[in-house]
């Protein structure tokens, strides 16, 4: 079995790369893929720089190599953090809505799997519809009471905008998020 090279650049909230979020990026679920299933265990995290530059210089650009030829491990991946990119201003916005839900007591008929499998507006039409089905299929059923709803029951939207800023803001109030720039490494089993 051997291993493949593999290197992804994202952009990221500080210390959010983590084994799970490697592990997503994978196409596909076999156990020797060549993909990031097989290293998406966080070996290192190294601080390459603290401000993020397009251009790397030369001596830069060679040390960057030195770390990925001497850190890069099978079966698990080398996060390298390249810098600041900038800061993610956090607004919320609030919107009330009116609600227009309405809620109906129902005797919901489940089975084995927790499957919802018919409902109905009186106990008797559920229990009679929940004996024939045991009997027909040869899997257990029960009876759930359970309140429908139909419409929207939404009474408030809070919604999120971001705008990216390449200075740190400086305000008490301002919520924010510091984004880096990571360059990810990894030898993926095949």
């Amino acid at each position: 079995m051997g291993a493949e090279f593999i290197s992804k650049t994202v952009e990221a909230p500080k210390d959010s790369i983590t084994g799970s979020v490697i592990d997503s990026w994978s196409e596909s679920r076999a156990s020797y893929s060549g993909d990031w299933n097989t290293c998406s265990k966080v070996g290192k995290r190294i601080k390459f720089q603290e401000k993020y530059s397009e251009s790397l210089k030369k001596a830069d650009k060679k040390k960057l190599d030195e770390i990925v030829d001497n850190e890069t491990r099978k079966w698990e991946s080398t996060v390298i953090d390249m810098g600041i990119v900038g800061y993610d201003v956090i607004t919320v916005k609030k919107a009330a809505k009116k609600s227009t839900a309405k809620f109906e007591k129902r005797y919901v008929v489940k089975n084995e799997g927790s499957d919802n499998v018919k409902d109905f507006k009186s106990a008797k039409d559920a229990k009679s519809f929940a004996e024939e089905r045991s009997l027909k299929t040869g899997i257990s059923h029960w009876i759930s009471i359970e309140y429908v709803k139909s419409g929207s029951s939404v009474v408030c939207e809070c919604n999120v905008t971001k705008k990216r800023v390449t200075r740190k803001p400086t305000k008490a109030n301002v919520h924010f998020q510091e984004i880096h720039m990571y360059y990810i490494t990894a030898l993926a089993s095949i």
